[in-house]
């Protein structure tokens, strides 16, 4: 009897166990984000945008070959990442996204679908076509994702709420741009090549309406544009400042990009591929103090601390170049939200912005740098053949930091207190045509028209401009690799340039939802100790190299004077004597040392960073179980001490 009863209750657990496996197995799978950017949680941007989603449903298909891609694990470990997300964005829209997922297999109805939505479609080594994309709809609305590249999965939260947000927008903002530089798809002018437009352009393109202003001889900004988008303004005529001090006092937003040296302007080439103008400056001139800034265009913020290392040809050693920067962390305003998560941004040959004492309008600082920093002519920085002399001539002035970007706000008066400017040799025509146009028009028109081109002494709310000291800033070289995926152009960022721009873009229209969430992508963080040793061993190894060419020089000159002294009569070059021979040898003991120490310096900064890695690594293997150990012997600690406290043990233990 006692046997059957263990068998019965062996098999009851057996059920038991089965049972709780199989509702473990149902559960949805729970996570505990540990990382930094918390990459695997909703961001509260996503959230707001959630939460905003009003009338009917948003209806999102997931296009996911399943059955292609059973033997391609990469693919199929990137899709489970996809649906977890999506099904996020379901469960927090609080029944306002429908979620499917479809599986296009091939010569199905399903694959026609895809590929006439617009999905991009990858070819397999078996002729099967892979897709992995996205539709959002609602209405007639349509927005896609082509495919899903797990090579860009630090954004992948912010393609799907971009999508979202798009698809929920009645209209998108125009965004007037005025460039003297080519930004837009453009033709070369030495060879019948077609330029594509830059990355950070198009990128803007899914954002906002683009009008591109062909001509910087602007008279008046078209009430139409919302944001204006100023590019390298070079000794633009009075008639186009007059046009944006207007447009900025009647409440138009403005982003300006101006550059003591702008590296990426090759409008001055020559035919011969030269520089046919050497000025490379821009600045808004007379506009800029009426906003309450002070900018010289002939001087360039260099910055050892933010300085990029770039290699030297000559001796193939990265030195810092002080004149191209990467600012992160403390160079950025972590209080204002354009800036709050912006990773890391590259500029080159950037100016500095001071605010003018007394000023009338507002000025916050949103990027800058390190206090190591100085400015220097701009002339006397082109001069410099290379950043190994440039970091020579480097001395911090003690005036830092320096602002790169800023954003104003407040109240403002006109830049031209006389007046509009009167635009030359038009003045004439335009007096003969106003006779004309008084005679055939009638009086209530003319006044509505007088009253319309009205000039506006002051602002009629607060101004809001952003203002960035650089232009090199939006070069695709400073901040993303592009590369062809199956005929498609995939743009890989390695910095935050175009996050920042965006964000710029997003605040001065008034939405502030996806800034938080596209500042949660991670780029390469940056590791702090190893670059601090690296620039010391920099410094060491600079110092070094010095001695040695130095010494190298003195020795050549000594051993030309010594074979110029004992030279034959026709002025040839004789073989060397006992004392050249003993200069040689001596030098090349010395260049021996010199290169022996060279190399201890080298192999204790790669042994400093092997111990770092090494330590970093036990932390990293070891951290996790110590800390799940500790956890348990605590849980275990506090259950005894509760156990010994309780009136029931104690009161067994009177009667024991």
């Amino acid at each position: 009897m006692m046997k059957l009863i263990k068998k019965f209750n062996f098999l009851v657990l057996a059920l038991l166990l089965l049972l709780c496996v199989g509702l473990i197995s149902a559960l949805p799978p729970l996570r505990l984000d540990l990382t930094h950017d918390k990459l695997y949680t909703l961001s509260d941007g996503t959230l707001n945008l959630l939460g905003k989603l009003e009338g009917e449903p948003l209806h999102v298909t997931l296009f996911y070959s399943d059955k292609v891609t059973q033997n391609i694990p990469t693919i199929r470990a990137y899709s489970h990442r996809v649906k977890e997300m999506l099904h996020e964005y379901q469960l927090h829209s609080h029944g306002k996204i429908k979620l499917d997922i479809i599986d296009p297999e091939p010569f199905s109805e399903a694959e026609d679908r895809a590929a006439a939505l617009g999905l991009q479609g990858v070819p397999t080594s078996n002729k099967d076509t892979i897709y992995f994309g996205l539709v959002v709809e609602k209405g007639d609305k349509r927005e896609i994702i082509p495919f899903f590249n797990s090579e860009k999965e630090a954004s992948l939260e912010y393609d799907i709420s971009q999508a979202i947000y798009r698809i929920n927008q009645p209209k998108h903002l125009v965004v007037g741009v005025i460039s003297d530089i080519p930004i837009f798809q453009h033709r070369n002018m030495s060879s019948p090549q077609t330029i594509k437009p830059k990355v950070i352009l198009e990128q803007l393109r899914q954002m906002f309406d683009i009008k591109r202003m062909y001509d910087n001889h602007v008279e008046k900004i078209d009430d139409e544009i919302d944001l204006l988008m100023v590019v390298q303004p070079h000794l633009w005529p009075e008639s186009t400042l007059y046009a944006i001090d207007q447009f900025v006092l009647r409440g138009g937003r403005l982003l300006v990009f101006m550059d003591p040296n702008a590296e990426m302007d090759e409008s001055e080439k020559d035919l011969f591929g030269g520089d046919a103008f050497q000025d490379k400056s821009s600045s808004l001139e007379q506009l800029l103090p009426a906003w309450g800034v002070q900018f010289d265009p002939k001087k360039i913020v260099l910055d050892y601390q933010f300085a990029h290392s770039i290699p030297v040809t000559r001796y193939g050693q990265a030195l810092p170049h002080v004149g191209v920067l990467g600012i992160r962390d403390a160079g950025f305003n972590r209080t204002e939200a354009m800036t709050a998560s912006v990773d890391q941004v590259n500029v080159a040959t950037a100016g500095a912005l001071i605010p003018i004492p007394g000023a009338s309008t507002h000025f916050t600082m949103l990027m800058q740098s390190s206090a190591e920093s100085e400015l220097m002519d701009t002339e006397e920085y082109n001069k410099i053949p290379n950043h190994e002399l440039l970091l020579q001539k480097f001395k911090a002035d003690g005036h830092g930091p320096y602002t790169l970007a800023a954003y104003i706000t407040g109240p403002a008066k006109t830049a031209f207190p006389n007046g509009k400017p009167v635009v030359p040799d038009e003045s004439k025509n335009a007096s003969k045509n106003t006779k004309k146009t008084v005679k055939k028009a009638a009086p209530d028109k003319e006044a509505v028209t007088d009253k319309q081109d009205a000039q506006l002494l002051q602002s009629k709310q607060d101004i809001s401009v952003v203002l960035f000291a650089d232009t090199d800033i939006l070069d695709d070289r400073m901040w993303v690799q592009v590369e062809e995926f199956y005929g498609q152009p995939v743009a890989t960022p390695w910095a935050s340039n175009s996050d920042l721009i965006v964000n710029v873009l997003e605040k001065l229209s008034g939405s502030v939802d996806l800034i938080h969430v596209r500042g949660r992508g991670s780029y390469n963080r940056p590791f702090e100790r190893v670059n601090a040793l690296e620039r010391e061993a920099s410094e060491k190894f600079r110092d070094e190299q010095e001695k040695l060419q130095a010494k190298l020089t003195e020795t050549e000159q000594h051993l030309k004077a010594l074979t110029d002294a004992n030279g034959d009569d026709s002025g040839a070059p004789s073989e060397p004597n006992a004392e050249q021979k003993a200069e040689i040898e001596k030098f090349q003991q010395e260049r021996l040392q010199i290169r022996k120490k060279l190399r201890e310096v080298q192999h204790n900064l790669n042994e400093d960073i092997d111990h770092l890695g090494s330590v970093l690594k036990v932390i990293n293997i070891l951290a996790v179980p110590v800390l799940i150990i500790i956890a348990a012997l605590g849980a275990i600690f506090i259950r005894r001490k509760r156990t010994t406290k309780s009136p029931d043990t104690k009161s067994r233990d009177t009667r024991g």
